[in-house]
């Protein structure tokens, strides 16, 4: 149940936020050389870069993680989920890293990175390029993430990529306000801090996530980073990151695990706490749910459950049929005994269990309460 954020159902609607397609290619791997400086340690980078794009194409999941620097704890879950699906269930059909603008300093060195991708070798190849970090041990180089900028503030950590200084500060300046209302709407406060990384475009964010995402706004895992990109139309990320929180502390209630709630409540309850930061839009969500009532076109609850096994014809429902239960359930049965009800199913029940453990019916007869309601709005 990858956790996509608020945001993306927006980016499939409007036909996606990511750059197109390169013109050229971009140099990969052994071609690179004439933008390296001279001198050993640069043709030690080269190589590395090298055995890293041969290991992704080989789909060689244990030789792609002896050339990386694991020693960060969210970087190490991060990145082995990354190597995990492109050499199992998504191995790429086209795969090439290029770097530039190599610089050493402090025994380790910083490049521009680019990295070219496709699935299914149909059209282009997706492109991405971002700043990225090299290591030098005992072990030679090795492969250490995204380059950032980190900010340390009460319950998050900030990580911006370079040239992203200037949207710090009002971020900074409306995480108090998300923490004290998300907390006290979910009536959870998580053990720990959590991180954020901001990314300048979707491909960057999805070239250091998942090759198989789509152009996305937002991501966030159990023990991973929140992962952001600037909003295209310039707003604000605030009502992202409450949206995204909201699963930070559902993750941290289970044990920094993935709840035993179906997606759609995941993405249902975020949504709908979230919305105190995001306005109307939410709002509008349930004229949609109305209308989807009315003509029959409801998605099945049981077909959206796992975000793997949801097919993405139907991701289009998931963000405000999620919403529009949760506003129901609130205005029903009020906001401690929905929490008690998500509690539940943190690590305990199924929500066929929990349903008639809390409200005292089934989850079926819940769906025909909800049903009413709608036709009733």
């Amino acid at each position: 149940m990858k956790l996509l954020g608020i945001a993306l159902l927006t980016a499939l609607v409007a036909g996606g936020c990511g750059n197109p397609p390169a013109s050229s290619s971009p140099p990969t791997g052994p071609t690179a050389t004439a933008l390296l400086p001279s001198g050993e340690p640069a043709a030690e980078i080269q190589a590395l870069v090298a055995a890293m794009e041969a290991a992704v194409i080989a789909g060689d999941r244990t030789r792609y993680l002896e050339l990386v620097d694991l020693s960060d704890p969210v970087f190490e879950l991060e990145h082995t989920r990354w190597a995990d699906e492109w050499s199992g269930a998504h191995p790429v059909a086209e795969y090439g890293l290029g770097f530039s603008d190599l610089a050493f300093s402090n025994g380790g060195a910083t490049a521009q990175l680019t990295m070219t991708w496709s699935l299914d070798g149909n059209g282009p190849p997706r492109t991405a390029t971002f700043g990225a970090r090299f290591t030098n041990d005992a072990g030679g180089w090795r492969y250490a993430g995204e380059v950032g900028t980190a900010t340390d503030v009460p319950h998050f950590r900030i990580l911006v990529a370079p040239g992203l200084d200037g949207s710090v500060p009002g971020i900074v300046d409306d995480l108090p306000s998300v923490y004290d209302d998300v907390t006290a709407a979910l009536g959870h406060v998580p053990a720990g801090s959590m991180e954020l990384k901001l990314y300048s475009d979707s491909e960057a964010l999805v070239a250091n996530t998942l090759l198989s995402l789509p152009p996305i706004l937002g991501w966030n895992e159990p023990g991973e980073a929140l992962k952001l990109r600037l909003r295209p139309d310039g707003d604000p990320l605030t009502p992202v990151i409450a949206h995204e929180f909201v699963h930070f502390l559902s993750f941290d209630r289970a044990g920094t695990q993935r709840t035993r709630m179906p997606w759609w409540l995941d993405e249902g309850i975020a949504g709908f706490i979230a919305e105190a930061f995001e306005g109307p839009v939410l709002g509008d969500r349930l004229d949609q749910v109305v209308a989807w009532n009315e003509a029959g076109e409801l998605a099945d609850w049981r077909d959206m459950a796992v975000f793997e096994e949801t097919p993405q014809s139907l991701w289009q429902f998931v963000y405000p049929q999620g919403y529009a239960m949760v506003r129901y359930v609130t205005e029903r049965y009020g906001q401690d005994e929905r929490n008690a009800w998500l509690a539940s199913m943190a690590t305990e029940m199924t929500i066929d269990e929990a349903t008639p453990a809390s409200f005292g019916l089934s989850f079926d007869e819940l769906d025909a309460d909800f049903r009413a309601w709608l036709a009733d709005q």
